[in-house]
């Protein structure tokens, strides 16, 4: 779009003509509506004489109503008291300590028993949640255990499925993927020796 030429007389006296012509719009409407602005304009309610510490209390106490309701599983678990040193020192009163892994499930173990080539290979396609009992890496933090939150979560906006999804509803249908995404069992056809 080009610019208007300012120095043109024609140009200056079109926007001359609109400029006065949107002033007096404006103090029309200013003239038929004068009373509703004078009525907007007045405080016309109850002063409450309420102080900036009061105003934050009531806010906080209507923010605590909904964490419960939108965090369900933080309003079932709840930080529990410590357990005081004296008692865990007492006999009996100390858990007996957890694996660090989850024991092999009989259908690995059979797997086991015919390769360890093909155990390592199903057993490298379980995520770390189904490994483990604990976080063994910082990297794991995000996400861990989230399949147990009750937290109803919408899937990936970029991920496979919404890809899929796409496809199944575009006019040409699902496309085949290109010839160099290959799966990463398989060896990349440049690196063949």
């Amino acid at each position: 779009m080009t610019l208007a030429d300012k120095n043109n007389p024609a140009v200056l006296a079109f926007l001359l003509k609109n400029y006065e012509k949107e002033s007096r719009l404006r103090m029309k409407w200013i003239n038929d509506h004068q009373e509703q602005i004078r009525k907007a304009a007045t405080f016309s309610g109850e002063v409450k004489n309420y102080t900036p510490d009061e105003v934050n209390k009531s806010l906080m106490v209507a923010g605590m109503a909904t964490t419960p309701r939108d965090h369900v599983v933080a309003a079932r678990h709840r930080f529990q008291a410590p357990v005081k040193d004296f008692m865990q020192a007492q006999v009996g009163t100390t858990k007996p300590l957890e694996p660090t892994m989850f024991p092999v499930k009989n259908e690995a173990k059979v797997l086991l028993s015919e390769s360890s080539k093909d155990y390592l290979k199903a057993r490298n396609k379980l995520g770390p949640e189904d490994k483990f009992n604990f976080i063994e890496s910082g990297n794991w933090k995000y996400g861990w255990k989230l399949g147990d939150s009750e937290l109803k979560m919408r899937g990936p906006v970029h991920g496979r499925e919404c890809h899929m999804k796409h496809m199944m509803e575009n006019r040409v249908g699902p496309q085949p993927d290109p010839d160099y995404y290959v799966s990463p069992d398989n060896y990349s056809m440049f690196c063949d020796s």
